[in-house]
This record gives structure tokens, sequence and C-alpha cells, in this order.
């Protein structure tokens, strides 16, 4: 709900602007945008040019290269490496670590728990081109149009209508799902799904015959099933702010081990509005100030980056926040006096909650152990208690200390 708060709060659903010919085409002409005061190349020069012609392959390997200059290597997938003093990894962050051999010493410890701890949301999306956007056909029953953007409990769940024009072909998109919904559609095949979709809509709009104004083949994504990508887009958890902000502020890295320096993430999953452009623009524009810093340039002082102003701008550390925590006088008998309450009036397990409950880094010691002996009789599992790096400061006797 938080993640949704946040997108109502910014307004990332208002004004939106179409991109005719596709969102592709803002990548397009950013790579062949050809400036004429340019500082370190000739005028007219482009990303094209620079490359050929052509961007480089896939990256299956990112190490750190052998060397006192401490640059970064980079392979593509025939073989061919290359160095560089610093480098930007715009990919789905799970990908760093389930797809491409990337060295470990790039990130330390607590950065790694952050990429692994991002969640990301399975969707799935259907589109069929249609002849025109009948839709707005009025109904001679109702007055109303014979169809619009409908949102249902059904198998479809959200159904979408583009429209490009009067009496030109334009698009549906039959059915955006999330998470458990989109699992739905995941082991069907596009026929399959369409032929489902439009049994599902039927039910709603039984007048109106979507299949007859179909003219072209379907087309199906389900984003988890995409091996480039395993996910549709991030989106926290509850108790996931922590690992975000570490994310998004990863390029300020004049504090960090030198061994962790020179590789800067970016991308909508960096940032705080996952799954939104707005987000992989900012925290783009963070991986430049970053890379720029590495390589010893700074900015304007009439206009300042983000890392100049970052003390005045940047997010809450939650450690910082909750520094007035005292690991001698928190008592856990609030918890057990709830967790008593709850068995009395025969209430359901509900053991997530409960943990939440319990502040990091509380004390441990005689009464550790009895809390540890009454979350037992509630059922509550003791291996999901939350722990500080410190063994000696572990909720429950016996947790595996983590680096949270």
């Amino acid at each position: 709900m938080v993640e949704i708060l946040r997108v109502v709060y910014v307004g990332a659903e208002h004004d939106q602007q179409r991109i005719l010919g596709g969102a592709q085409r803002l990548l397009q002409l950013l790579w062949q945008h050809a400036p004429e005061q340019l500082t370190h190349w000739p005028a007219g020069t482009s990303l094209a040019s620079l490359h050929d012609g052509s961007p480089r392959g896939a990256v299956p390997r990112i190490r750190r290269a052998d060397g006192p200059d401490n640059r970064i290597e980079v392979t593509d997938p025939w073989g061919r490496t290359s160095a560089y003093p610093a480098v930007v990894a715009t990919c789905q962050s799970w990908l760093l670590s389930a797809r491409i051999y990337t060295d470990e010493s790039l990130f330390s410890h607590p950065l790694w728990t952050a990429i692994e701890r991002t969640h990301y949301m399975q969707s799935s999306k259907t589109f069929v081109v249609v002849d025109r956007p009948f839709w707005k056909d009025i109904d001679s029953e109702t007055g109303q149009h014979v169809l619009s953007t409908t949102l249902t409990d059904r198998l479809t769940r959200g159904t979408y209508l583009l429209d490009d024009g009067p009496e030109k072909p334009t698009l549906i998109c039959l059915s955006y799902t999330w998470n458990d919904d989109a699992l739905k559609w995941l082991p069907l095949d596009v026929d399959e799904r369409v032929r489902l979709m439009l049994h599902s809509l039927k039910q709603i709009y039984p007048n109106v015959d979507i299949a007859s104004h179909i003219i072209g083949d379907p087309v199906t994504i389900s984003w988890e099933d995409d091996p480039d990508f395993i996910g549709a887009f991030s989106d926290n958890l509850p108790g996931h702010y922590r690992y975000q902000e570490r994310l998004y502020t990863h390029f300020m890295q004049d504090r960090f081990d030198p061994d962790h320096r020179g590789i800067f993430l970016a991308g909508d999953d960096v940032s705080w509005t996952g799954g939104w452009a707005e987000g992989a623009v900012t925290t783009g524009l963070n991986a430049v100030w970053g890379v720029m810093t590495q390589l010893g340039g700074k900015t304007s002082a009439t206009n300042p980056g983000p890392g100049d102003r970052f003390e005045e701008l940047r997010s809450i550390r939650l450690s910082q926040a909750n520094s007035n925590w005292s690991t001698k006088s928190w008592t856990s008998q609030p918890l057990l006096d709830t967790l008593d309450a709850s068995r009395s009036n025969g209430a359901e397990r509900q053991s997530a909650p409960v943990m939440r409950s319990i502040p990091r880094g509380c004390t441990a010691g005689a009464g550790a152990a009895s809390l540890a002996s009454r979350l037992e009789q509630h059922h509550v599992g003791v291996k999901r208690a939350w722990c500080s790096p410190s063994p000696a400061m572990c909720a429950i006797p016996g947790a595996r200390p983590r680096t949270e």
C-alpha cells in the first residue's frame, strides 16, 4: 500500500504522454543524438559513432581487473573483454547474481543483501490489434459506449483500450495482471490466453463481439518468464525500506572500500518509483554524477549535481532514525501479553506481524530464553527472528545472525 501511495502522491499516473513509434524511440534518438557543443569529442559525435554504429552484446561476466589502477573488466558473450575505470549497470539487479558472473567483491555484503532482497512483481500483458476503436460505438439500450476500460475480479483483471484515432487500427490490452493473477497465465500459450480472456470479457459484455474486430496476431508477455528480466518491476515489501535506501544511495561512494568503488547501479528498480521511467532517469543522473566524481570531475557551482546536495536531500537511514532504541530497557512483556490475549481469544496464528514487533538488536539473556519458549507456545517460528550482526545481540538464542 505504501508503494501505491507513493505513486499517487508523486502524480506518476497524471499527465502521461504517448511516444509515437513506441518508447524505444526515446532510446533510439538518444543513441543517434549528435550535439554540436562537446568538450571531449568533435562536434557531431554521437553514441552510435563512438560504438561503430551498434551497441556491444550482452554481458555474462563482470570482475575487478588485476593491476594497480583498479579497473573493472566487462566480458561479452564471445569472450571479448574490455577494462574501464567506471561501469554503470542498468539491468534488473537480480541479474547481477542470477545470470551474470559478477565478482562478489564489487559490492559490500549489505549491498548484496539489498540486491538479493529486491522484490520483483510477476506481471503478464496480452495485446491484440483491432480494426478500429469500436468501443466508442453507442449501445442502443444504455446510451453508453459498448466497451470501456474494465477492472474486474475475473481472470483478465484489467482491460485497457488504446485509441489511435477514428477508424484507424488500434490496440486492446486484453489483460494486465500482477503476481498470483499473472501466474495463472504463465503456463498458457498466447492463443489459449486470448481464448480465456475473450470468454471472461464475454461474461461482462455479452453483446460485444471483440473477436470479430481482431485483425492481427496477439502478443503476450510474462515478464518473470523472460530470462533478461526475471520479473516486471520492483515493488517493496514491508521492511524493505532499508534495502531500497542502500540501492538508491549507492552512487555516493566516497566512503566505500576501494574494492567496492567504480560500479554504479541505475534503473527504475534502484529508485523509489519502481516500474516508472522517471526512476530510471533520476538514478541514471545519479550514476552519471558518481562516474564523473570517480574520474575526478566536478559540477558547476551554478548547477550542482545530486551528490553535491546529497546531505540536504538524502533519504532517511533507518539505522540512524532508530538509534534511540535502548537494548537494555526494551522488554518483551507487551509482546507476550499480546500473544497471551490472542491465544485466549482463539485468534489465528499471526507470526509475521509478531516478529516485526521485535526491535532489531534486542537484548539476549534469560529473558530471551523465556521469550523463545513463549513464542514456541504460540507456534511462532523462532527462525524468523530479526538479528543484529552481533551474535550477542540476537533476540532468540540459536538464531543465526545476519547483516540486515
